[in-house]
């Protein structure tokens, strides 16, 4: 008993300052879950005391990880690993099925693909879609009366496949089943066991939760620079919401995490090209060629790579060349098979061919409709892409969370820059700035064209998660453009790289977050 206690004592004599704050960080999250419970008019309800306890539990596991990673100096890939795994399933339990942004249309696309339709039919009556089995309606109905309970009730539903009808989705119709990948994987597994249509769900989600988590520890383990920006950029409440959904935005954010730590990985080691590497280029290339085309130019970060790595500088050119050719053909290919799914059903009132005449023959009033949207937007922008609105738009996010959120990444971008601009010529850091101002000019493009009435003076439709995949492009064009030479570089590969502070008030917000979901669906 007293050997017990001495390693007690010793335990809180070494991890003081650590318990304190998980103690004040836990006291802090009760009160902030019981306001978000006040305001749904729930706080007399057992729910709120099985929540804040489920909560508290969680709070001391993980903050207990983070303590032992400390100890034991774990890599900071490694301590990733395990901190995503637990509070991205977190994500993936506490959001309903159903209830993450075009949640609904998206496993109505991944469950077409997963039964070998690539491409989506189009009715006599022009509606876009495919005859899939009836009882999905039923399943479907979770995204409007969605609760834990109605859930539940769902997992037991049979699929009968064989009785069919037809469903309308457009709206997802145009993405590449590559995007899907993961989620086939996981729905094809439920339904060769005969399960229900949410079980199937939930195993596309859970597929696509896995795909992320791994693409993102080989990227973070790989990258040389900018680690911690990283790390805390994947645990941004919308990116893991849709890490843990069916949405194609997570293998967007993933392929393009994973290719910029390939191309960063290749600029600061110079490692001679093997065949594994060029697979492993042309694969990411096809995955981020499939994407949004907004993102295409994303592959001009190729050029980033040292024609040492190559063995000469033609041996770049051809292969450079003949990857990004393949890729856009493929682009090609698949944007002249969506075409057909683009139109006025869509968004009523809107003419994307009168658009595109507008943007022409009035360019300068586009550009001041782009200039105002920006400028008006950016604090929305910023908000969102943070996770300031979790599933539909449905759940705020409290303010102080998103707050926190901005500083924590501003303080940690800081600190990850330093020293980093002597790898980078002229023509990279022209690369690193034009590839995403290109892909914030796309997006918003894009929406002008398909979401937006014609000659409108704003842009509507964009949301901040769709700026996500370049989010990490931020400590690039600040190390590329200036950095303190006499200052050595931040790369750290033996500790956490981030102080258990910042970890805990990330598993805080994260915490917040799920409070509000939990009070909104119970």
């Amino acid at each position: 008993m007293e050997k017990v206690t001495s390693k007690f004592t010793g335990f809180l004599r070494r991890n003081w300052k650590s318990i304190l704050v998980l103690l004040a960080v836990t006291a802090a999250n009760f009160i902030v879950h019981r306001k978000i419970f006040l305001e749904k008019g729930m706080a007399s309800r057992k729910a709120f005391w099985v929540m804040a306890a489920f909560f508290a539990f969680f709070e001391i596991v993980l903050c207990s990880v983070i303590i032992a990673a400390k100890k034991k100096k774990w890599s900071i890939e490694k301590l990733y690993l395990i901190l995503f795994s637990l509070i991205g399933s977190l994500y993936f339990i506490t959001i309903p099925i159903l209830r993450a942004p075009d949640e609904s249309a998206h496993f109505l696309r991944a469950y077409e693909v997963s039964n070998g339709a690539i491409i989506t039919s189009t009715a006599e009556d022009g509606k876009v879609g495919n005859n899939l089995p009836s009882s999905l309606e039923k399943f479907l109905s979770l995204a409007d009366h969605s609760s834990y309970r109605n859930v539940l009730s769902n997992l037991k539903e049979p699929l009968n496949p064989g009785e069919t009808k037809f469903y309308n989705y457009p709206t997802s119709a145009v993405y590449s089943p590559v995007n899907y990948a993961p989620q086939v994987v996981g729905m094809s597994v439920g339904k060769v066991l005969c399960l229900s249509p949410a079980v199937i769900a939930y195993l596309g989600r859970l597929a696509n939760l896995v795909f992320f988590i791994v693409v993102t520890f080989f990227s973070i383990k790989y990258i040389p620079f900018f680690k911690k920006t990283i790390f805390l950029i994947c645990f941004l409440p919308a990116t893991i919401q849709s890490a843990a959904s069916l949405s194609p935005d997570s293998i967007t954010i993933a392929s393009s995490i994973a290719l910029l730590s390939f191309v960063l990985y290749s600029v600061k080691n110079l490692p001679a090209f093997t065949k594994k590497h060029y697979l492993l280029m042309a694969v990411l290339a096809l995955i981020i060629s499939q994407a949004k085309i907004v993102y295409f130019p994303l592959l001009a970060l190729l050029l980033l790579i040292p024609r040492k790595c190559f063995g000469s500088k033609k041996n770049k050119v051809i292969s450079l060349s003949l990857i990004i050719a393949v890729a856009s053909i493929l682009l090609l290919v698949w944007l002249k098979i969506s075409a057909s799914f683009l139109g006025d059903a869509w968004r009523e009132g809107v003419d994307s061919y009168s658009q595109i005449t507008f943007i022409l023959t009035h360019p300068l009033q586009y550009v001041q409709a782009f200039a105002m949207t920006m400028l008006d937007e950016s604090s929305h922008f910023i908000a969102s892409g943070l996770g300031s609105q979790l599933e539909y738009f449905s759940v705020n996010v409290p303010t102080f969370c998103i707050l926190l959120l901005f500083v924590i990444l501003i303080l940690v971008i800081r600190s990850d820059v330093i020293g980093i601009k002597k790898y980078f010529t002229n023509f990279q850091r022209f690369i690193l700035f034009a590839t995403p101002l290109s892909i914030i000019v796309l997006i918003a493009t894009a929406l002008y064209i398909q979401w937006t009435p014609t000659g409108l003076g704003r842009i509507e439709g964009i949301q901040g998660r769709y700026f996500l995949p370049i989010l990490a492009f931020v400590p690039l064009c600040i190390s590329s453009a200036k950095a303190d030479k006499n200052k050595k570089e931040s790369t750290p590969s033996n500790d956490t790289g981030l102080s258990t502070l910042t970890l805990i008030l990330i598993i805080t917000v994260s915490f917040c977050a799920l409070s509000a979901v939990c009070a909104n669906h119970l």
